[in-house]
């Protein structure tokens, strides 16, 4: 990206020039959400997998779909 009036690259910290100042650690509000979920008709416990929704899951004891009816 190329310096100019309307994008230039300020040096220095952010404190001195009225910034907020961060520790450098990851601001969490909340819970963080469970690995976990469990079966409505079963109640054993269902792992999380990356990339699917909860509601797209099916639990490996009993076979139900996780989708709220």
């Amino acid at each position: 990206m190329q310096r100019n009036p309307q994008n230039s690259i300020k040096g220095g910290n952010a404190v001195e020039s009225g910034g907020v100042p961060t520790s450098g650690a990851p601001i969490v509000k909340g819970k963080a959400p469970a690995n976990v979920g469990h079966c409505p008709a079963c109640k054993a416990e269902v792992p999380m997998k990356p990339g699917f929704r909860f509601s797209a899951l099916k639990c490996p004891k009993c076979g139900a779909s996780m989708a709220k009816k």
